[in-house]
């Protein structure tokens, strides 16, 4: 049987799973924001260095992604479920895929008839 002080309880437990879901939106928000410092690999062996800035606002999220050339077109790029996938295209397109694990991302990325693999650390401020 459940006594009417039981329900005085349900309010505040209300109030702390909103805060809780709260939380956790926040937290899937900035999982994958900040500046990263990414290393692909091609499939000769060769490294490409470049830094991918990724923020968010409004609902939206946003990259840019620079190398010592200059940067590079960040285009259809979404997050979810920890995965974090766009286009970039310089003379062509080529489609990346990485794995957020905290502040490390690793995956692949494919275009131009080449492919290979990526891994990326945050910088820490």
């Amino acid at each position: 049987m459940i006594r009417a002080h039981h329900y005085r309880a349900v309010p505040y437990i209300a109030a702390a799973l909103l805060l809780l879901s709260f939380t956790a939106a926040g937290l899937a928000a900035d999982g994958v924001s900040g500046r990263w410092d990414c290393v692909s690999t091609t499939g000769d062996g060769d490294e490409i260095h470049t830094i991918l800035t990724v923020t968010e606002g409004d609902g939206k999220i946003n990259a840019t992604l620079k190398d010592d050339d200059g940067e590079w077109i960040v285009s259809k790029l979404k997050f979810e479920n920890n995965v974090l996938s766009f286009t970039v295209t310089r003379d062509a397109d080529y489609d990346v895929i990485m794995n957020v694990n905290g502040d490390k991302m690793d995956g692949k990325w494919s275009g131009n008839g080449m492919d290979g693999k990526i891994t990326a650390t945050r910088h820490k401020a």
